[in-house]
């Protein structure tokens, strides 16, 4: 994922593992003051690549706390090479879908349009 920069407008890219719940593609982040989440927040959009293709996205912050708990509780399963990064940072303890629900109000949830 590519996004603007608030400041300089370069794009700046940083790795994500996108994950679909629903038939809706998702972002998130256990860092909701990360540098790509408040560029994303500023800008709306970004682009996201895959391979050597690439493509401009809309990003959409989900405030609905309980969409947030489900795309969260579905992450573990959907994304599990990502869970470590999750405990590393501390924003959960282990790969249990209910202690990632847990931490939804702690991290960002944005829906790819």
């Amino acid at each position: 994922m590519s996004v603007p920069g608030r400041t300089s407008g370069r794009l700046r890219a940083t790795p994500v593992s996108p994950l679909t719940v629903a038939g809706q593609r998702y972002l998130v982040s256990p860092l909701p003051t990360s540098d790509w989440v408040r560029n994303a927040q500023a800008a709306g959009w970004g682009m996201l690549a895959a391979g050597r293709r690439s493509r401009r996205v809309t990003l959409e912050e989900v405030t609905d706390p309980v969409l947030r708990e489900d795309v969260l509780r579905r992450f573990p399963v959907e994304v599990p090479h990502g869970v470590p990064f999750f405990i590393r940072v501390g924003a959960v303890a282990s790969a249990d879908p209910d202690e990632f629900a847990a931490a939804a109000p702690g991290c960002v949830v944005f829906l790819v349009v």
